[in-house]
């Protein structure tokens, strides 16, 4: 990865990872360092989270799309290649996507 934004800092088996940024954002949450250093529930459920994007985000535009849904108040993906899902299942990440059921 070249964007120094992009540069992984866990990458899991799978081939899903997590980037140092996403690690720095939730460092910088109020105890964010503790709950890192702890491995708390919350920072298990984030680095999930960050999986599923960066997983989405290396696909590209051709098989979906990020935009805020202002009646969830969630980041939510729009899916046009229904094989992300099963992929996503298989992985066991699924449950960490919040899915728009609208066109």
């Amino acid at each position: 990865m070249s964007d120094r934004f992009r540069t992984e800092w866990l990458l899991f088996e799978d081939g899903t990872f997590v980037t140092e940024q996403e690690l720095k954002f939730f460092q910088a949450r109020p105890n964010g360092q503790a709950m890192v250093e702890r491995e708390s529930p919350e920072f298990r459920t984030y680095i999930n989270k960050c999986r599923v994007h960066n997983f989405l985000y290396e696909l590209g535009d051709d098989c979906g799309s990020f935009f805020w849904d202002s009646a969830t108040e969630k980041v939510t993906y729009m899916v046009r290649d229904e094989s992300i899902l099963d992929t996503l299942d298989v992985l066991g990440l699924l449950e960490y996507l919040t899915v728009s059921e609208n066109e």
